[in-house]
């Protein structure tokens, strides 16, 4: 399985998801990728594409980003300094709480549901912030951790009707991650965005990619 070079379109993607409404009210589609790969960038644009081809607001994102513990939450780890330092590692997020959204909303289909966002600028989920309507028939799941196999995270990746992993290499990933945190101003140095990226993004995408169920899907790696 060669996950630094993708082999499938997104278009099978959606063709899939098409197929699967024939038979059932919703379908749930699991997006994954390591950092720098374009994931958030993609699924974006999937969203503005399919609902413009369905020519209705049928497809919704949910972002795993919404599932970050938050800095009060890190604090009561037993190493809260390393655990801020490692925040977006898969074990600074509410993985059980994620897992239990997601058969929410594989279950309940009739009715209005919600799910958080995440505020960049503040670095805090916001709780309800999303809103699943019944419209909402095909929902597309994204975050770097969505296919572990690594239990909890395992408990939703085995609920998507389709699985799919964003294709990145490392070196792409990790020039795309260092000019982030400099854009972002989260580093003022090429030197110091280089060391964070190197301590935790670069080990966070090894970690997805020798912990990943298999995917139906390894898609085409994405210009941003």
């Amino acid at each position: 399985m060669n996950l630094a070079q993708g082999v499938d379109s997104t278009d099978a993607v959606f063709q899939r998801a098409i197929e699967l409404l024939q038979h059932q009210p919703r379908v749930l589609i699991g997006l994954a990728g390591g950092p720098g790969s374009g994931k958030t960038t993609l699924t974006s644009k999937l969203i503005n594409e399919w609902n413009k081809r369905l020519g209705s607001e049928m497809v919704k994102m949910i972002p795993m980003d919404g599932f970050h513990y938050t800095l009060e939450e890190l604090e009561k780890m037993d190493n809260p300094v390393e655990a801020k330092a490692r925040r977006g590692a898969e074990w600074t997020f509410d993985a059980r709480l994620y897992a239990s959204l997601v058969a929410l909303v594989k279950k309940v289909t009739d009715c209005e549901l919600f799910a958080p966002s995440f505020d960049h600028s503040v670095g805090a989920p916001i709780p309800n912030d999303i809103h699943i309507l019944p419209k909402h028939r095909i929902i597309v799941f994204e975050g770097n951790y969505l296919l572990l196999n690594k239990h909890p995270w395992s408990l939703a990746a085995n609920l998507y009707d389709i699985k799919a992993f964003l294709a990145i290499d490392f070196p792409t990933a990790r020039n795309r991650v260092i000019q982030r945190h400099l854009q972002a101003g989260i580093c003022q140095t090429d030197a110091d965005s280089a060391a964070r990226t190197d301590a935790n993004d670069m080990v966070n995408l090894d970690f997805i990619q020798h912990n990943l169920l298999v995917p139906d899907f390894i898609l085409h790696q994405v210009d941003l």
